[in-house]
């Protein structure tokens, strides 16, 4: 994310392809998403599993070995 923002700022400052100036601080603000939401599913599962252990994956079918 920080890489492509500073593309992004580097782009500006030249004073000229500003539509991938844009284009690149869009998609930091998207990785910077994805980072955050991926962060936000992984720490519950992760919980999940340190309470309950391997015993879901126990009982989930399609999972024998």
């Amino acid at each position: 994310m920080v890489w492509l923002a500073a593309i992004s700022a580097n782009l500006v400052t030249t004073g000229k392809y500003f539509d991938v100036a844009v284009r690149d601080l869009v998609l930091a603000v998207g990785a910077y998403t994805l980072a955050s939401l991926t962060e936000a599913m992984v720490e519950p599962a992760a919980l999940a599993q340190r309470i309950h252990g391997n015993a879901e994956q126990a009982h989930s079918p399609g999972l024998e070995a």
